[in-house]
């Protein structure tokens, strides 16, 4: 894994560095001290992991997140701890609050782990996963033709191309963990796999005649994926 730590602070930066080295888990750990920069580097560069401070000159830390065009695993670094409801709104794995200790920083790092571990990647020529639909019964589905999950009290619906509907006993957020990157939550009941997405409005999108809430917490990590000319 690649990662890029992005702090106008030099020492907090090489701090960052230090303890990410620490894990073993990085092949390459970068450092940038303007977001600016940042930005350019993480459009040109594949980078798995970004360490993000939010109080910046020009450009802060949620704006670079939100100028990206690919995303990418990020862990937000403040000196506020109000910004920490914030912080989630963005989808991010976790955020430090300064002077950052170790113990704290080898967490996040655990959580980042934890993420991917339990994420169902498919490859390109392996589409199909099995979803526990009964106490005995397991069904394959294809991830491609799942166009949204629905939130149904201690259940979770997934609703497919050609009308089928699989219902599971799991929660939205273990969802929303195990499935690809295309599978965004646009609202607390809501999940959507964004290539599936016809129209985008104020307040809803629209998915095969379908209107889905869309809440503004969520909106800008929506927009973050889609492609826009």
């Amino acid at each position: 894994m690649r990662c890029l730590i992005v702090d106008d602070d030099n020492i907090t930066a090489e701090m960052i560095a230090e303890f990410a080295r620490r894990e073993n888990i990085f092949s390459e750990v970068s450092t940038c001290n303007h977001p600016v920069t940042a930005l350019s580097i993480l459009e040109k560069g594949n980078y798995d992991v970004l360490f993000l401070d939010i109080e910046m000159p020009d450009m802060s830390g949620l704006e670079l997140l939100q100028a990206l065009n690919q995303p990418v695993l990020c862990i937000l670094i403040t000196s506020k701890t109000e910004h920490a409801i914030e912080a989630f709104e963005y989808g991010v794995i976790d955020y430090l609050v300064k002077p950052v200790r170790y113990h704290r920083f080898h967490a996040a790092i655990q959580k980042i782990q934890d993420f991917t571990k339990s994420r169902l990647i498919a490859e390109p020529d392996d589409d199909n996963v099995f979803i526990k639909a009964g106490s005995q019964q397991f069904i394959k589905i294809q991830l491609s033709k799942i166009l949204y999950l629905e939130s149904q009290s201690d259940y979770v619906v997934f609703y497919m191309e050609g009308g089928q509907q699989h219902m599971v006993l799991a929660t939205m957020k273990a969802m929303a963990s195990k499935l690809p990157s295309n599978f965004l939550r646009i609202h607390r009941s809501y999940l959507v796999n964004y290539h599936k997405i016809d129209t985008v409005e104020d307040d809803s999108v629209t998915i095969q005649k379908k209107h889905i809430p869309l809440s503004g917490s969520y909106k800008a990590m929506l927009f973050r994926h889609l492609k826009m000319l």
